[in-house]
């Protein structure tokens, strides 16, 4: 079995080390990833980048993730565009507040290692995206 296709994952975090660690791995596995630092970067760089999935914190300052997962929810032309809540907050109201701003997973931090590029691979398999390249719009 081959390598499987690269897709475009946005990472935002307030915690530059996450960040930049999350993004890391998911280049390791081959995507092309981008890392910013707060939910307003986040909504910015999705217009020009136009991730698969975009892996949000909720707790940023300027823009928390919710905020964020609403806009890029309203932005997005891609029906299919993945948003993956990464962060701590583990309270049943929490959990309701990731559900409504529109996220369709949730990924506890720290993530078990290989999670978040086995996340990526599983959720866009679903969505038939598997066997298209970064240049599939």
């Amino acid at each position: 079995m081959g390598k499987p296709p690269p897709y475009r994952v946005l990472v935002a975090d307030d915690n530059c080390d996450t960040a930049d660690s999350t993004a890391d791995l998911l280049r390791f596995d081959g995507h092309d990833v981008r890392a910013v630092y707060d939910g307003r970067q986040a909504v910015e760089t999705a217009r020009t980048f136009r991730p698969h999935v975009v892996i949000l914190d909720i707790n940023m300052p300027v823009m928390d993730g919710y905020e964020a997962a609403t806009a890029l929810r309203k932005e997005s032309s891609d029906p299919e565009l993945v948003l993956v809540a990464h962060t701590s907050l583990t309270q049943p109201d929490d959990m309701e507040r990731v559900k409504r701003a529109g996220f369709d997973h949730y990924v506890n931090k720290p993530p078990a290692p290989g999670a978040m590029g086995q996340l990526v691979l599983e959720c866009l398999g679903r969505l038939g995206k598997p066997g298209k390249a970064l240049d599939d719009g």
